[in-house]
């Protein structure tokens, strides 16, 4: 057999199970638009500015945790700021 004869694969973003787990993620999302406070909100806005600028998202978070650097104390939990920070990325 030559590799013309081999069946063609799917694209994994194709597969049943990706759809429905994108389906159920953008729902998660869109029931979680309205929750969070300023620090949030100032994370989505400043998201929403790089991006119209066209900036990496490498500097996204840099650019969220200058924000945050005001709040920093000894109770800083980095994971948490990261998880809180790519949340507001994809609900962007």
């Amino acid at each position: 057999a030559s590799v013309d004869d081999a069946p063609v694969r799917a694209h994994p973003g194709q597969s049943p199970e990706h759809q429905a787990f994108i389906e159920k993620e953008t729902a998660r999302l869109e029931a979680r638009i309205d929750h969070g406070g300023a620090l949030e909100a100032g994370v989505r806005a400043v998201f929403y500015i790089l991006r119209l600028r066209g900036e990496a998202d490498e500097r996204h978070y840099r650019h969220a945790s200058q924000l945050h650097r005001s709040e920093l104390t000894s109770g800083f939990d980095p994971a948490a700021f990261r998880a809180m920070v790519r949340e507001q990325a994809l609900l962007l």
